[in-house]
């Protein structure tokens, strides 16, 4: 089955306040081309979900290789499996502007998870009964993005009707939004994002109150941020790394 391309035009309501499209917009698309292409393969969150299952993303990598496009502006996106074993599916992607310049290079780890349960499963064994594209993959870092030693910024969020998709928990992308928060905006306006890693670890559900905090990275690097979204009572939700450009 060869690989899915869909172009998508950047919306009002995706651009952020330099006008581009926001890091948590895309992620929004690419989880619109990732749905779509596991619906042609078969394997939508409809068709699991009669199987008492569903898709949950555990990691995330995104390498941003030129600035976004501004509002009006398109992009296209190019997703294809990338690989699996008995209990991940792998997951890439590449964003491409009108000219062809690269933007941006994804990949992301899911697993089955069993819905009565709310626990990860082994995948069905027809889930890559179908050959898949030999584009190769993005390697994830060694090293799992961590919560920060030192927390220099928080911010407080309180997870709404609005944040939840068909999972009934929060999307992913929101988790990007809140880990963002805390960074103040003269640093957000001055810098974009060079890689974006990201690592789930525990559902969050309406009503719930998170904390997210930043600080820096252990790796010591000037631009790099560990960020941690964590429930009120101190169950990590989600864990960030995020590098940046000095725009």
């Amino acid at each position: 089955m060869p690989p899915l391309s869909q172009t998508f035009a950047v919306r009002h309501i995706e651009s952020g306040v330099n006008g581009r499209l926001t890091a948590p917009a895309f992620l929004d698309l690419f989880q619109e081309i990732a749905g779509n292409d596991a619906d042609r393969l078969g394997f939508s969150l409809d068709a699991l979900a009669q199987r008492r299952l569903t898709w949950m993303l555990l990691r995330l990598f995104v390498r941003f290789d030129a600035p976004l496009p501004r509002l009006g502006d398109a992009l296209t996106l190019t997703t294809w499996p990338s690989g699996h074993n008995g209990l991940s599916a792998w997951r890439d992607a590449v964003a491409v502007d009108t000219d062809g310049q690269a933007l941006a290079r994804v990949t992301t780890q899911w697993v089955i998870v069993d819905l009565d349960r709310r626990r990860p499963t082994r995948l069905p064994d027809d889930l890559y009964g179908f050959e898949r594209p030999d584009l190769g993959r993005l390697d994830l870092a060694d090293t799992p993005p961590t919560a920060p030693e030192t927390a220099t910024d928080a911010a407080q969020v309180f997870v709404r009707r609005s944040d939840l998709d068909a999972n009934r928990h929060a999307n992913n992308a929101r988790y990007v939004e809140w880990a963002l928060e805390p960074l103040a905006n003269g640093f957000l306006d001055a810098h974009r994002l060079a890689t974006l890693d990201v690592l789930w670890k525990a559902e969050a559900f309406r009503g719930d109150r998170l904390e997210a905090i930043a600080g820096p990275d252990a790796s010591g690097e000037p631009l790099a941020f560990a960020h941690a979204v964590a429930h009120a009572g101190g169950r990590t939700s989600a864990l960030v790394r995020t590098r940046w450009h000095t725009v």
